[in-house]
C-alpha cells in the first residue's frame, strides 16, 4: 500500500493553562510534521498535523508515538481528549466549508427588515431581539437566522407611534 497525507487533530487536555513559553517551543516541536499549535485561555491545546502513512490507523499511531515520546517532554501532564484522522479530501473540503453561520450587521439587519440602520439599531436595543452571537470591536453581529426567526414571530407597525392628547 502506499503512503499519502494524512491530517491528524489532536486535542489535548492539560492541568493549567499553557504559558506562551510552552505554546512557541510547541510550535517549534511540530514543525517537522507540518504542525500547527491552537491555545486558548483554558487548559486545553489544539493540534493539527500532517503525517505520511499508508492508512488512518498508521497515521493515528504514528502521531500518537510523537505525542509520548516528543511531547510528553514539554506536557507531561496532557492527555489526549479526541483524535481525528482526515485524508486530504476530506481536509479540503472542510476547510471550504464556512465554520460560523452568516452573521449580520445592523446594516444588513436594516436591509433585511426594511428600515433605516438607526431603526435597525432602536430594535436591536429592544427587549426579545436576539443577543449578538459576536461582539468584535466593529460592533455586534447576529446570526441570520436568528434575526430572521425573531422578524417572523415579532409585529412590528410601520410609521411614527401615536403621540397621546
Amino acid at each position: 500500500m502506499t503512503n499519502q497525507t494524512w491530517f491528524v487533530d489532536v486535542d489535548l487536555k492539560l492541568q493549567a493553562p499553557p504559558s506562551d513559553e510552552l505554546v512557541d517551543e510547541l510550535i517549534e516541536a511540530v514543525e517537522p510534521l507540518h504542525g500547527v499549535v491552537a491555545a486558548g485561555p483554558g487548559p486545553t491545546l489544539g493540534l493539527s498535523l500532517a503525517v505520511d502513512a499508508s492508512d488512518p490507523w498508521e497515521s493515528a499511531q504514528e502521531i500518537r508515538a510523537f505525542l509520548e515520546k516528543d511531547l510528553a517532554q514539554l506536557v507531561p501532564d496532557a492527555a489526549i481528549a479526541s483524535l481525528r484522522v482526515l485524508d486530504e479530501a476530506t481536509r479540503k473540503v472542510e476547510n471550504e466549508a464556512p465554520r460560523f453561520p452568516p452573521l449580520v450587521a445592523v446594516p444588513d439587519i436594516a436591509e433585511m427588515l426594511g428600515v433605516t440602520r438607526q431603526q435597525a439599531h432602536r430594535l436591536a436595543n429592544r427587549a426579545g431581539f436576539p443577543t449578538p452571537t459576536l461582539e468584535p470591536r466593529t460592533g455586534p453581529l447576529w446570526t441570520r437566522a436568528a434575526v430572521e426567526a425573531w422578524d417572523a414571530r415579532t409585529e412590528r407597525h410601520t410609521g411614527r407611534p401615536r403621540t397621546r392628547a
